[in-house]
């Protein structure tokens, strides 16, 4: 299967594995252990394919997609370093949570975390600013059930970030200040929603 992302100025042909596009649907499933199980294995597949893009140039990262101007200030998250399946992952993890689909937005959240959890290559509060850039805004046409769909996609997703951050301090991987600095932005995040 061929998807096209769109680097910064430029069409680039993305190849993503069926295999790794059929985690997408069974992340959906009604049935727990199946969600489970897919999101484990799309974490595998993405910290695979994470690995050989880091080793496949000899230990420098290649650009993933994201990006910002000198002093770092981005649009959507920074996502310099990542491989493209692993950009692409994040990106339809996030637009996921915001299925009305029984199923997804548990399944969604689940791989999310564990993604933000195994692998900390992208910050937390990019995170955040891959949520914001993901989900859609609500605007005053925005039907009654759509905006319920937004806003519990936006819960889960803070809710993913959240458990994410937990694990990450709980295993040494996040300094204190860190963590309460994240704690802060969402909680201020949490206040507009």
């Amino acid at each position: 299967v061929f998807l096209y992302a769109p680097p910064a100025a430029a069409m680039v042909r993305l190849e993503v594995p069926g295999h790794v596009l059929q985690h997408f649907w069974d992340l959906a499933n009604i049935e727990s252990e199946v969600r489970r199980e897919s999101a484990v294995n799309l974490v595998n597949e993405l910290k695979q394919a994470q690995d050989e893009h880091v080793g496949g140039s000899d230990g420098v990262m290649m650009g993933g997609g994201g990006g910002g101007d000198a002093n770092g200030a981005v649009d959507g998250p920074a996502l310099e370093g990542c491989s493209p399946v692993l950009v692409y992952a994040l990106k339809r993890l996030a637009r996921g949570l915001g299925s009305g689909r029984s199923g997804a937005r548990q399944g969604f959240a689940l791989a999310l975390t564990a993604a933000f959890t195994e692998i900390p290559l992208v910050s937390l509060p990019d995170g955040l600013k891959l949520l914001k850039s993901s989900l859609e805004p609500i605007t005053q046409s925005t039907k009654g059930a759509e905006a319920r769909d937004i806003l519990m996609g936006q819960l889960f997703g803070i809710a993913a970030l959240v458990r994410a951050m937990a694990t990450r301090f709980k295993s040494g991987d996040l300094p204190l200040d860190d963590a309460l600095a994240f704690g802060a932005s969402v909680a201020e995040e949490t206040s507009r929603l």
